[in-house]
């Protein structure tokens, strides 16, 4: 059993990072699509020039076609970022949006977010001190000075032309990536994942701002592996106050949050709902699943020394293990590429379709031999096995020898009985479908306690219920007025077991109604049996 609002959220962050690839590729199609021009243009210009010719001074006007071709790069690298965002801040509100209509009661309203502004809110807020466009901006800058200077150092070295584009561009025989180029290629992915995390939390808060009235304390989530920050191990799994972000039960500053701490920070945060503290089932970890609440300190001392040494490095780990450093780890996943519109494919496979087995609503269930000990039961069985199926209500009342009184048809959710053959039935078996799938109305019990019935039977498609009484029915206003006492309680429950993923989501209102009879029969003294048929 897995809480799912921590599920989708960590399932949806490793997604990110894939996303993140996806990205990343597409900005450094843009930088390749350059690259050869600026090598061509960088030969060009330094073709008449040696060791002995070569002024510094000279050196801007020298390579003044390669840098307006830079900055032409650069400016289309930034084009496509925001493109990407653009579309990103769209998709991670639908996500956001689909997540909590997953877990909230249908009873509440959920709002979603205005792509438009949150995208402008995202560029508008500072990236680790400095806005996307100037961040931008700024590569194409330093990868042109880091350009200038090779030329500069490798002429005073003596250095041929071919020797120092060589040290730029690369070697083929390493796929370039020992040139100075590739140095730019790794700021770009670092660029790329903190703008897309960056960008996400800005989202999340917005739909957590707009939504406060049924979303409480933001917690925060990273990842129980051995490559998260220390200040993401140390934020792991706390609380803070919605908008304002103030710590609750600690001391730890949220800064800027998850997701904008640090440059590809791969922690993320969930909005627990309105009273909620902790989670319940499961989290994944590195090395397997552990129990949802765990903090990264808790599941650190569980490791091996290996594994402690590995993260904190030996001295601190040893000084760990003695009790004299405290660690409170997300990679980005470099091995898969997705689409946004793969990710929404697999988180509508994720929404549609909870993590569990779905017990006896799962037509895979265990199936029952009915009880046709009694010529009443058996003769029930028989007209249950025709009638189960029928999209009307159909019921039979049936004497203790077997021989049917009275049977009708009526409405898809409604079936009446002839008066004068209730008036003559203490005793006898009552049966009939439900279409829809659910137990009991409590109409269904106040009749059987009115009119004296032996049994009354319920069947489904896939179920059969029964209820009796002890030595005698309750009185009929005691029963309905417990069946309102339990009633909430029960839709609660039942909506619990949808959101930990124990159930789907449209067997919601069943399973609200076997649990009334279930307790309702324990309380007021009555036999109530389930079972898949």
């Amino acid at each position: 059993m897995i809480d799912p609002l921590l599920n989708h959220a960590v399932r949806h962050q490793v997604d990110m990072a894939g996303y993140g690839n996806f990205v990343l590729a597409k900005m450094i199609r843009i930088l390749n699509l350059t690259d050869a021009d600026l090598i061509a243009q960088l030969n060009a210009a330094l073709a008449d020039v040696d060791a002995d010719s070569f002024k510094v001074q000279r050196l801007d006007s020298l390579l003044k076609s390669a840098r307006e071709l830079n900055a032409q790069a650069y400016a289309a690298l930034y084009e496509g970022m925001t493109d990407e965002l653009r579309a990103y801040v769209e998709y991670e509100g639908q996500f956001q949006y689909d997540l909590y209509k997953h877990v909230v009661p249908v009873d509440f309203s959920i709002a979603a977010i205005v792509p438009a502004q949150v995208y402008a809110a995202a560029v508008a807020q500072p990236m680790q001190g400095r806005l996307l466009k100037d961040w931008a901006a700024g590569l194409g800058q330093i990868r042109l000075q880091r350009i200038k200077d090779t030329i500069a150092v490798g002429y005073t070295q003596g250095k041929t032309t071919a020797d120092i584009v060589r040290e730029i561009r690369g070697t083929k025989a390493l796929n370039y990536a020992d040139g100075l180029l590739d140095t730019s290629r790794r700021e770009i992915d670092a660029v790329v994942s903190t703008a897309l995390s960056h960008t996400a939390q800005i989202t999340r808060n917005t739909f957590y701002k707009d939504n406060i009235d049924i979303l409480g304390d933001e917690m925060w989530v990273s990842t129980l592996d051995g490559k998260t920050t220390p200040d993401c191990r140390a934020r792991d799994h706390l609380l803070y106050t919605p908008i304002d972000h103030k710590p609750v039960g600690h001391s730890v500053p949220y800064r800027a949050g998850p997701g904008r701490l640090h440059w590809r920070c791969r922690s993320t945060s969930i909005a627990l709902l309105k009273g909620q503290k902790t989670l319940y089932g499961q989290r994944s970890a590195a090395g397997g699943p552990v129990d949802a609440n765990l903090s990264y300190n808790d599941w650190l001392k569980a490791q091996t020394n290996d594994v402690q040494d590995d993260i904190l490095g030996k001295a601190k780990g040893r000084a760990y293990r003695e009790g004299g450093y405290k660690a409170d780890v997300f990679t980005n996943d470099r091995g898969r590429t997705l689409t946004l519109k793969q990710m929404a494919e697999r988180d509508a496979r994720a929404f549609k379709q909870p993590q569990g087995e779905f017990t006896v609503y799962d037509s895979t269930y265990p199936r029952s031999l009915p009880d046709t000990s009694t010529p009443a039961r058996q003769q029930a069985v028989a007209i249950e096995e025709k009638i189960r199926h029928d999209k009307l209500e159909t019921a039979a009342l049936i004497d203790t020898d077997g021989r049917v009184l009275a049977q009708a048809q009526g409405r898809p959710d409604q079936v009446s009985v002839p008066i004068e053959a209730l008036a003559s039935a203490r005793g006898a078996l009552f049966t009939h479908n439900h279409p829809g799938g659910t137990s009991f109305s409590v109409e269904d019990i106040l009749n059987a306690a009115d009119f004296g019935f032996s049994e009354i039977r319920v069947v489904t498609a896939l179920q059969r219920f029964s209820m009796m009484p002890g030595k005698a029915w309750p009185d009929p206003v005691e029963i309905e007025k417990a069946y309102n006492a339990v009633l909430g309680h029960a839709k609660l429950d039942a909506h619990n077991r949808v959101t930990a993923g124990e159930l789907q989501a449209k067997f919601k209102g069943a399973e609200t109604m076997h649990i009334v009879w279930e307790r309702l029969a324990k309380q007021l003294g009555m036999k109530y049996t389930r079972e898949n048929s």
